[in-house]
């Protein structure tokens, strides 16, 4: 079958890069591949489907500017590195996407969102928002603070995207 045929009825879309589709050897960015999700989530955009993007990297990212060791397994070295990571990470996908137009918003998540009716109510109303501007919300973990999705609890934000996928309305 072929994408348009797939695609044909979508509105909604989460789209999950991972870590190690965003850094080359030694967490270093992937711009080329960052500016090419841009351009794809813009063709989408311009056909008519919102994009929610979730995100993995920061952790990676961090070590790799803090100078550290690519996978730490101190659960303090890892939100220290996913808190100067997930600013960089943030200002890589803003660059991206300023090339082709689009304006990102970031929206960091733990499991609370799933378990707690206002924290979820919340959390949707904000995506349809800023999905309603024409916004892309990058979502990822929140890593510096919480150490049950760290100790991979959500699994590198594969469970984190499908679960944001179940949860938004299409």
């Amino acid at each position: 079958m072929n994408r348009q045929a797939l695609l044909g009825n979508i509105k909604k879309m989460v789209v999950k890069v991972g870590t190690s589709s965003i850094t080359k050897e030694g967490y270093e960015v992937d711009m080329e591949f960052m500016d090419s999700v841009a351009r794809q989530v813009k063709t989408l955009r311009d056909r008519g489907i919102e994009v929610i993007v979730v995100t993995s990297g920061a952790i990676g990212i961090g070590m790799d500017a803090m100078g550290g060791h690519p996978k730490p397994k101190e659960i303090p070295i890892r939100q220290a590195a996913a808190s100067v990571g997930q600013s960089i990470l943030m200002q890589k996908w803003n660059d991206s996407f300023g090339k082709v137009g689009l304006t990102i918003a970031q929206i960091l998540l733990t499991y609370d969102f799933y378990s707690d009716r206002t924290r979820f109510l919340n959390l949707r109303n904000t995506m349809e928002t800023l999905l309603d501007h024409g916004v892309i919300p990058i979502v990822n973990e929140n890593d510096a603070l919480c150490i049950k999705e760290i100790e991979a609890y959500f699994g590198d934000n594969d469970t984190l995207s499908s679960m944001v996928a179940s949860k938004m309305e299409s």
